[in-house]
């Protein structure tokens, strides 16, 4: 097992309604690739604190990608929108929530104001996961 995430388990058994140690181990293990474990951790820490916007974005990002609830999953991504407004990866977790639920034109409509705040350069570097809903012409493929 690993140590940091062990450490982190023993963190949320000694302060169980304390959302960081919570929100801790569900990073390090989405960082891990353990998303399935990650998300009901997420959604704990979101049961502690619902307007945690780290939780929210996570939690609509893995809604978004598997395609389920997609009300849900842009709500979410909305609520996260509003507590961090200038993050570019809840800005892309909007994106991609709408594009999957609305037409290909919103999402680069909605996300296009965060690119002047962006310290990437060029904006163009910036990739939106699913910037285009699968079916459609380009879906799939890096925003520009």
């Amino acid at each position: 097992m690993n140590p940091a995430a062990e450490a982190f388990r023993n963190a949320v058994k000694l302060r169980p309604n304390d959302p960081i140690p919570h929100l801790r181990l569900a990073l390090l293990l989405d960082q891990q690739g353990e998303r399935a474990v990650a998300r009901p951790i997420y959604e704990q820490v979101l049961k502690i604190e619902p307007d945690n916007a780290v939780a929210l974005n996570n939690v609509a990002y893995m809604m978004a990608e598997g395609g389920e609830d997609l009300d849900q999953a842009l709500a979410l991504a909305q609520r996260a929108k509003q507590k961090l407004p200038e993050n570019l990866d809840v800005a892309d977790t909007l994106a991609g929530s709408t594009s999957r639920r609305t037409s290909a034109t919103t999402p680069f409509r909605s996300t296009t104001t965060c690119w002047p705040s962006s310290p990437i350069d060029p904006p163009s570097a910036i990739t939106w996961h699913g910037a285009l809903p699968e079916g459609r012409p380009g879906a799939g493929q890096e925003g520009a």
